[in-house]
């Protein structure tokens, strides 16, 4: 069994994930790693404590963040693909549609099945709102896992946020902004972006969506939307593909890379001139960022392939 302890140092590991941190205030100031896993992972905080899904592990894993140890992981058997704070819990989306619910002692317990293809959740009180890769969404009560509102959204759906009184989803691949009335999840109005998105991030009232180009594996775009007019109003480009995004501590935070390359930076984005800084680097692929209080939270992974046969890859 491989613990926090044992995870970097044990020959027979094939793959690891962790958590960096690094200060918002400080440009490549870095705390201490927290080795939480195995594989791609996404993670939720709530107050002092850092939730991680790694898909790999099929596991979920309670950090403290003041002590930067691992409070506690419970494995699910099945291959998770998101993670959410709600009203009283923590919930996990799982890649075969099981909702499972996380109460801050660390127990949990299966609450719903939404369906294969389950891609990205939000809550939103008092429900939990799961989008399928096939446009199906669904409102789970938090209270009794019972399904209470059934909705259609474009096809290849990627991402689903919450933005004051709409849900705001992802979908056509990435190709396309929603905005979904959140009483009964019918779609307002859409837009086309520009490019590709990856993945989206709330910053006021503007989405930040982090893109790739398909013509190229060596930058990307970071594009910003108007909620309230729902047209996309700058570009910005970004020094690489990117690979995660999260928008706080006053600034949106973008983790890029070159494709088929493991190595990864963030950059800092100010919102209203878009200028971009180089903030911190890493020799390993990050999954997810998060922020909490004075600290950039980055999920990375890499793949360690024993012995004789070249040394670590990304997962």
């Amino acid at each position: 069994m491989y613990t926090s302890e044992n995870l970097f140092h044990s020959p027979a590991i094939q793959a690891s994930a962790w958590i960096d941190r690094w200060s918002t205030e400080s440009p490549g100031v870095k705390g201490e790693r927290i080795g939480t896993g195995h594989g791609l992972g996404r993670m939720a905080v709530e107050g002092d404590t850092i939730w991680i899904a790694n898909a790999t592990s099929q596991a979920v894993t309670r950090v403290g963040r003041r002590g930067g140890r691992v409070e506690g992981r419970t494995k699910l058997h099945r291959e998770t693909a998101a993670i959410a704070v709600g009203t009283e819990a923590v919930w996990v989306l799982g890649a075969n549609g099981w909702l499972w619910r996380f109460h801050p002692d660390g127990t949990g317990e299966g609450m719903a099945r939404t369906g294969r293809g389950a891609r990205d959740l939000v809550c939103d009180h008092p429900w939990v709102w799961v989008l399928r890769g096939n446009g199906e969404l669904r409102a789970i009560d938090q209270a009794n896992g019972e399904t209470t509102v059934e909705a259609k959204v474009r096809r290849r759906g990627r991402q689903i946020l919450r933005a004051d009184d709409n849900l705001i989803a992802l979908t056509g691949g990435g190709r396309w902004v929603s905005r979904i009335a959140r009483d009964t999840g019918a779609v307002e109005v859409e837009v086309r972006l520009p490019a590709r998105g990856v993945r989206a991030a709330l910053h006021d009232d503007k989405l930040w969506v982090a893109c790739d180009r398909l013509r190229s594996g060596r930058w990307g775009a970071l594009v910003r939307v108007d909620l309230a007019t729902m047209r996309p109003d700058a570009v910005h480009e970004l020094p690489n593909a990117p690979r995660a995004i999260a928008a706080g501590a006053g600034y949106v935070w973008v983790a890029c890379g070159r494709r088929g390359n493991k190595k990864s930076s963030v950059v800092r984005v100010e919102p209203n001139s878009g200028e971009i800084m180089p903030w911190a680097e890493t020799d390993w692929t990050i999954y997810d960022l998060a922020l909490a209080e004075d600290e950039l939270l980055a999920a990375c992974g890499m793949k360690l392939v024993g012995p004789g046969s070249g040394g670590a890859q990304a997962t």
